[in-house]
Parts: structure tokens; C-alpha cells; sequence
């Protein structure tokens, strides 16, 4: 059997087929930790490892559907099985046409499970589901790739998502998914057709990464810098870096044990000073003002054209395309959350970064990509204040708790918190300003 697997170079490659592949297992993943978002943050294969995605008769964007976070509606849809097909990309024609996809990755990857779904129609039907799929694996990375068959797995279809446990844990930089036999459909115009509206590989779960480290963090502290008491006394951070490198997990596993372990060391800790709220709790250091729709007053009702701002210093800086990660907390469902904008403290022109909406629990954000203006005389970095602005009064908002972290804290004062201790910190930054203004900002 001839799989053609590198489309740019239009090479036909043998598959290597074993004498014989055990079957894997398959099972829904409804109520399952496989739809937990978390769960699959931490070990899905990222969009970004796949280097290339080909299937004979598909166009790239096409097949590009299945694999990346869309909430559109979009699918893959193969041309028919047995048919004769001109590739879109290549030129090259298929008299007798094999539905696969072949996903080449960027480096060496290692593979348990797959979560995949049909196409569903309607409440029962089903289209282009594999009730044979064949699983190929090479760890080759080249065009003369030698690929072996993993699995050969024999299912019944289902509309509903399902997630496929390999035999074993492949160790590839390609793999290849051959549907076999596709359910029988009772229209002419889909028959033999393979549809995916998903496809996720996913990093094989160890003896310490596995999916009971979703409980690490206290539910209890909307912050995620509170262990459970389960995690307090982990023995195992040096086996969890340990399997971190023998995998190669994603980013966000990654920075998940980082913080983690930061946290059990107590090098990472609650710092007062990022916290911003509604509450009218003394000793918290930082509020966000309900003053309601400032701006709006000012032009509408004042007719002012340039007075009036719901902008409000988080005392935060962020640099350009820093990332900036925001944990939110809400005492009431669906309450008014505050929007967070980032800025350029130097120069006139683009200073506005876009308008970054919130929402509860954690988000990553990442300040715009500023520029300085091009006559400015000293070095300096681009960058600036990350405001909130919160349009809102005590009657149409609750209690909310707003933490950042990233960024350079800097002083800010707003009438209530202590006067001296503000000045000493203003004259320490603008000190360590004029020992390394390449380092540290002119808060002035």
C-alpha cells in the first residue's frame, strides 16, 4: 500500500505494515476528564507541533479544521473512497482513491489517545465515521518515510465524540489515520466519504502527570496560589520535570508545574499590591472605583471632547507582547466584569492598546505589540500602564476581585493609601531608573 505523505515534494512512501496490530480501545468522552477543557490544555498535542497536514484530494486549509480550536461549525470532508481524484495542491491523480491523513510534526512527539468526532447530523446520523481506522506511525520525519501499523481499531459510529486509547504510546514525527471502512449513509452525494469536525492527539499520561493534577490548586482561592492539603508536602517535583523532558509536554503543562512547584518552594506568594476590588474591605490595598460611565457623561451630558476617562491604573506595567496572566473572581453570576487595556507610556502615536474584555476565572493576555516614536533621544523600552476601566456603579455591579500577574509593579496613589510610604517608593523607582533606564522604566 502507497500512502503519498509529503506534498511538497510529491513522493509516494511504502507503509510497513506489521503482521498484526492489536486493537485499541475506544470510549465517549462524555463526563469523562477528556471534556475537560483543563485536562486537554494540559496534554494535547498543540496545533503549532504539526509542521504539515495532508490528505490525498483535500485542500490544506480544509483539513486544517479538525485540528485547531474552532467553534464554527467547520469539518473535513474527504473527496469519496475509490474514486478518481485530482489533488488540489499537487496535481497528481488518484485512480482509486485511499482516504488517510498523514500529520507530519515539527519535532518528535509521543502519543497515547486521540479525541475524535464525526460529523453529526441531526440527532442520530453520523457522517464519515471510521468503523475500521487503521493508525501508522514513523519516526522518520523525511519524505521517504517507512511507516507501521500501530492499530487497527474496529468501532461501531457514533455522532457523539469519542476518544481512541492506542495500544501503545506511539513515539513519532509523523502519523497517519487511514479510515478503512466508513459507515454507510443514506445519501449518494456523502457516501464513502471520512468527515472529522475534531481531532486531538494527546501527550500520554504518567504516574505523576497525570489528570489528578487538575486538584493541586485550593478551589477556594481564585488565585490558584493555594495548594490542597494532597499537594502540600509533594515529595516528586524532580520526576515531574523528569517526565516534562522525556515527553516534551506543551507550553501549558509547562508553566502549570513551574507555578506549582514555585508555589510549594514559597518562591511564588500572594502579593497584596496586584490585587484590585470593588470590596470595601480596608485592608485590601488596591480598588476599583464604581463611578459609573465617566466617559459617557463627559461627552454626551458635558459635551466635553477630551475630559473624562473610566480608565483606572492598576499600578501594573506591562512591556510590549509580554504576557500577562488575569485571575477574576465574581461574588455574583453573570455580574458586570471590568475590561483591561494595556499602553504605551512614551510617544503620541498608537498609545491605545485594544480594549481586553474579562472574565471570571484565569485568562492569559498578551500587551500589544507597541512601537516608540522614532524621535525619541534616550532608550527606553515600549510599553506602559495596564488600565481597567469599569463603567459601572455599586447598583448594577457586585463584589469583584480582580489579580494580575506579570508585568513591573510600579506606585500609584489615589488619595487613600499612605503618603510617605508612596514617595519612598516613587524615589526607589525613579533611583533604578537612573542606575539602568534599560531595565526599569521613568515612572515620571
Amino acid at each position: 500500500m502507497k500512502f503519498f505523505s509529503n506534498f511538497r515534494l510529491y513522493i509516494f512512501v511504502w507503509i510497513l505494515l506489521i503482521p498484526y496490530a492489536y486493537p485499541a480501545s475506544r470510549m465517549y468522552t462524555q463526563g469523562t476528564k477528556y471534556e475537560n477543557q483543563e485536562f486537554i490544555d494540559f496534554f494535547r498535542v498543540p496545533y503549532d507541533f504539526i509542521s504539515s497536514l495532508f490528505s490525498p484530494g483535500s485542500t490544506k486549509s480544509m483539513l486544517s479544521f479538525p485540528f485547531i480550536d474552532k467553534n464554527y461549525g467547520d469539518y473535513w470532508l474527504s473527496p469519496a473512497e475509490g474514486t478518481k481524484v485530482k489533488d488540489p495542491s499537487t496535481g497528481v491523480t488518484y485512480n482509486s482513491l485511499k482516504i488517510n491523513i498523514t500529520i507530519t510534526f515539527t519535532k518528535k512527539v509521543f502519543i497515547k489517545n486521540m479525541i475524535y468526532q464525526a460529523k453529526p447530523v441531526g440527532a442520530n446520523y453520523v457522517l464519515g465515521y471510521p468503523e475500521e481506522l487503521n493508525v501508522y506511525y514513523s519516526l522518520q520525519a523525511g519524505s521517504n518515510a517507512k511507516f507501521t501499523l500501530a492499530d487497527n481499531i474496529k468501532t461501531s459510529a457514533t455522532n457523539q465524540k469519542v476518544v481512541f486509547t492506542f495500544t501503545k504510546i506511539l513515539e513519532c514525527y509523523q502519523i497517519c489515520l487511514e479510515w478503512k471502512k466508513i459507515n454507510s449513509v443514506s445519501s449518494s452525494s456523502f457516501a464513502n466519504k471520512a468527515a472529522a469536525t475534531k481531532i486531538i492527539f494527546l501527550f500520554p499520561e504518567t504516574q505523576n502527570l497525570n489528570s489528578a493534577l487538575l486538584n493541586i490548586f485550593d478551589k477556594n482561592d481564585y488565585r490558584q496560589l493555594t495548594l490542597t492539603q494532597s499537594f502540600k508536602n509533594y515529595k516528586n517535583q524532580n520526576l515531574l520535570n523528569s517526565d516534562l523532558v522525556k515527553y516534551g509536554y506543551n507550553d501549558n503543562m509547562k508553566d502549570y508545574i513551574k507555578r506549582f512547584i514555585a508555589i510549594l518552594k514559597g518562591e511564588l506568594k500572594y502579593d497584596p499590591k496586584r490585587e484590585i476590588t470593588t470590596s470595601e474591605d480596608n485592608n485590601k490595598i488596591n480598588s476599583i472605583d464604581q463611578r459609573g460611565n465617566v466617559e459617557d457623561y463627559a461627552r454626551n451630558i458635558l459635551k466635553m471632547a477630551w475630559a473624562g476617562t473610566n480608565r483606572q491604573s492598576t499600578g501594573i506595567y506591562g512591556r510590549a507582547n509580554e504576557k500577562i496572566t488575569i485571575y477574576v473572581k465574581s461574588l455574583k453570576e453573570n455580574d458586570h466584569l471590568p475590561k483591561i487595556i494595556f499602553t504605551q507610556y512614551l510617544g503620541r502615536k498608537n498609545w491605545l492598546g485594544k480594549i481586553n474584555n474579562l472574565k471570571v476565572g484565569k485568562q492569559v493576555l498578551v500587551v500589544d505589540n507597541f512601537t516608540l516614536d522614532d524621535n525619541l533621544e534616550f532608550p527606553t523600552f515600549p510599553g506602559g500602564p495596564a488600565y481597567l476601566i469599569n463603567p459601572y456603579t455599586m447598583e448594577n455591579q457586585g463584589e469583584i476581585y480582580v489579580y494580575v500577574e506579570g508585568g513591573t509593579l510600579f506606585p500609584i496613589y489615589d488619595g487613600r493609601k499612605n503618603k510617605t510610604e508612596y514617595l519612598e517608593n516613587l524615589v526607589e523607582c525613579i533611583n533604578l531608573n537612573k542606575k539602568d533606564n534599560l531595565t526599569y522604566f521613568d515612572i515620571t
